[in-house]
């Protein structure tokens, strides 16, 4: 009845708008304060052990991995032997999977969902041969299931034998495997090749998939899954059921004898769900494309993200969809029906190896930073330059402008020196030069500096001034700033992270500054101009040559100021 209701408003609405010839204002699904949010309940969940976990554990154990002692070349040997390219399930997998089943999914679906249950599965044979316990329980009770095998969900690597590619399971192999174990429903297929059935998944696979072909299936899974979502979303005559209810966060009479928290008893009103079954690191890909939505970006060429989501098998990740790519988490990796056995429960510890999904420290020093100018601050960047400022900055030190340079002066720099800066759209500061690199020290043809957007500030006397800001990032992370006022040459919020500090960062802020100055074409006698807060940052100036003010150049009253040269 709500859904109606909403769904109305938009409509009138609508055509309100339309008779007023209203085109100031887009009003789309603008809903009454008070208003349902229509969402649909996801599951992921992670396969059941496969007989390749089972390979890969035993290896660490027999050849002390993760050890000073690790055995390199035996457990290479040990896991080319043993390893298949698409395995099933192992003997503890298949206890996993029907625990799965029995206490915890299918009462769930069968007592709170609605018809039909939407599947998305792998096409890896771990992935079916999880959720077969759960269909099949599902279908004995006469609740409908869509099932739909994803060609873009398999785990990252892809399907292969020692970097020799495997195609996979084509979809009557697939079919064929379902109904072999009794699943009635008939499977659709998405993303495999519609011009030779009897291709596998993995029909296209040049060996090993590397880590940025995962990155780029995780971002076309993660819109496709948006776009499917949206559909069921707005309905498409899919439900058979007329309780099918997307407005989970309505209290309604009929739900009062119901705790939020039970996943079990029978509701009146069933919500719409879709499960996922798929694979530990490609879940995590997924994940951090679910939290940082189309925003998300690969921080480092070929390298694993700074951090992962971990699940144990047939580990359960909650979340609530409500389009447009905004979700909800409720919960991640939680395993109710292993509780009662902790001895079942495997795949989501250290010893699992999921501390190889870390990137060395390596990729996120020296070895990831680069030197390029932005026309743009993205919003990551913003956010983190100003948390330095506003962490290590004390309020009387932050954004220092200074108006008593020589009148001549500004009036000089103001109509030729801003021009001239603001609007030049790159940086070619960059030479053969650089500062030396030892000891953890930065080189200059290592970092990432940033010129962020132009932002007005007002000096002591009122009149907008231009400002620039410097950033130094290694990967996503910001580790120094720095202000530039365009119209006084005055540079101001300097930062340094503590954990960067004498590693050459605050040195490489203030060349960057000199030497796009320079490339703008300010005169080698003009000065930079910088107002140091406490001993150590004086003596910092003093060692890239600043001096302090004179009279001759300043009012007495700036006596703390410091200049050098460009």
């Amino acid at each position: 009845k709500e859904t109606k209701l909403q769904q109305n408003f938009y409509s009138k609405m609508s055509q309100k708008q339309q008779q007023q010839g209203d085109s100031s204002v887009i009003l789309t699904n603008t809903v009454p304060d008070g208003a349902v949010k229509r969402s649909i309940a996801i599951r992921l969940i992670r396969h059941a052990e496969s007989r390749n976990n089972q390979v890969y554990y035993d290896a660490r154990r027999i050849f002390k991995g993760g050890t000073p002692d690790f055995d390199v070349v035996g457990w290479n040997e040990y896991v080319n032997k043993l390893r298949s390219a698409d395995p099933g399930l192992s003997d503890l997998g298949t206890l996993q999977a029907n625990k799965l089943s029995k206490d915890h999914l299918a009462p769930h679906l069968l007592n709170q969902a609605s018809h039909p249950v939407t599947f998305i599965i792998s096409p890896m044979k771990r992935t079916i041969e999880t959720i077969i316990p759960t269909l099949l329980q599902l279908e004995e009770n006469q609740k409908s299931c869509r099932i739909i095998v994803h060609g873009f969900y398999f785990e990252s690597e892809g399907c292969h034998l020692c970097n020799i590619p495997q195609q996979g399971m084509n979809t009557c192999e697939i079919s064929q495997l379902l109904a072999a174990c009794g699943v009635t429903s008939v499977p659709t297929f998405v993303g495999f090749n519609e011009d030779d059935p009897t291709r596998g998944w993995y029909w296209y696979g040049m060996g090993r998939e590397e880590r940025e072909e995962s990155e780029a299936r995780a971002a076309k899974f993660y819109l496709w899954l948006c776009e499917f979502l949206d559909a069921q979303l707005v309905g498409d005559n899919t439900s058979s059921d007329d309780d099918d209810i997307f407005d989970a966060g309505v209290a309604h009479p009929e739900d009062n004898h119901v705790h939020d928290h039970d996943k079990f008893s029978l509701r009146l009103r069933k919500r719409r769900t879709a499960i996922l079954v798929g694979h530990g690191d490609f879940m995590s890909l997924l994940l951090k494309r679910i939290m940082g939505g189309f925003g998300h970006a690969v921080e480092a060429k070929g390298v694993t993200h700074r951090s992962a989501f971990v699940h144990t098998n047939t580990g359960i990740t909650e979340l609530e969809y409500f389009g447009n790519g905004r979700y909800l988490f409720l919960c991640t990796n939680h395993t109710p029906h292993l509780d009662d056995d902790i001895t079942l429960k495997t795949g989501g510890s250290l010893k699992d190896g999921w501390s190889f999904l870390v990137p060395d420290d390596s990729h996120f020093l020296e070895d990831e930073v680069r030197v390029a100018f932005a026309d743009e601050l993205d919003d990551h960047v913003r956010e983190q330059t100003q948390a330095l400022k506003d962490l290590y900055l004390k309020k009387s030190q932050s954004n220092i402008h200074h108006s008593n340079i020589v009148e001549q002066q500004v009036v000089k720099r103001k109509s030729a020196l801003r021009s001239m800066i603001l609007s030049r759209r790159d940086s070619s500061f960059l030479d053969s030069s650089a500062i030396t690199t030892s000891n953890g020290r930065i080189s200059r043809s290592m970092l990432t500096f940033e010129k962020l957007d132009d932002g007005a500030l007002l000096d002591n006397e009122g009149e907008s001034q231009e400002e620039i800001t410097f950033v130094v990032k290694r990967g996503h992370k910001v580790v120094g700033c720095a202000s530039l006022n365009v119209d006084t040459l005055t540079l101001a919020d300097i930062v340094v992270r503590e954990s960067s500090r004498r590693r050459g960062v605050g040195t490489a802020l203030i060349e960057a500054v000199k030497d796009n100055l320079k490339q703008a074409g300010v005169h080698h006698d003009d000065c930079l101009f910088a107002t140091p807060v406490s001993d150590e940052s004086k003596a910092f100036f003093e060692k890239l040559g600043f001096e302090p003010v004179t009279n001759a150049d300043e009012d007495s009253g700036c006596l703390s100021r410091m200049k050098c040269k460009l």
